[in-house]
């Protein structure tokens, strides 16, 4: 692998999963997907794409470049892990008369939910301290409200509105949280 391509990888990588602190999407129908920290990166990209259907003719599909801003992403809830094989009876059921497939080792459910709920299944994957999830989850919540107030200052209602929506959310399960801890 050349350099370049090993750079080019790499920068793919970086920017193939929307994370809290990576909010910002470029797309192009040749299948770019990126995340960016701000909106002005990833209109960068996306600016660089352009030139590519413009080649010696004008690519219809150049007006499907875009930019916009992630605020649900689905997500993994309510995970149960399949019950030691002592716990089972011999139809494969656990004490509450859940079924187990041979070969399944868990179940969950899927919501939408903000990008910060990303970010601490991220760190409890890591062993990160409940703290430093909680702090996480306010410095999103903080960048989610600062945003929409920003939206919503430029005249951008309609966007800033679902960010304060978004920043309420996140507001009321981090008082949840901070009231179990307490």
């Amino acid at each position: 692998m050349t350099p370049e391509q090993r750079a080019h990888r790499d920068f793919f990588r970086k920017h193939s999963e929307p994370t809290a602190d990576k909010p910002w999407f470029s797309y192009s129908p040749d299948g770019d997907f990126l995340f960016f920290s701000t909106e002005e990166e990833a209109k960068e990209h996306a600016e660089g794409e352009i030139p590519d259907y413009c080649q010696d003719t004008w690519d219809e599909e150049v007006e499907g470049v875009l930019v916009g801003r992630i605020s649900l992403v689905a997500t993994q809830t309510d995970l149960e892990h399949r019950p030691p094989e002592g716990q089972l009876d011999d139809d494969g059921c656990d004490e509450d008369g859940n079924y187990w497939d041979d070969g399944v080792d868990y179940r969950c459910d899927y919501k939408l939910l903000p990008l910060a709920i990303e970010t601490e299944k991220a760190a409890e994957q890591q062993d990160e301290s409940p703290v430093d999830a909680l702090m996480k989850k306010v410095e999103c919540l903080l960048t989610t409200y600062t945003s929409a107030r920003t939206d919503e200052s430029n005249g951008a209602l309609l966007e800033g509105m679902q960010g304060l929506e978004d920043a309420k959310e996140l507001y009321s399960e981090l008082r949840e949280e901070l009231e179990r801890l307490l």
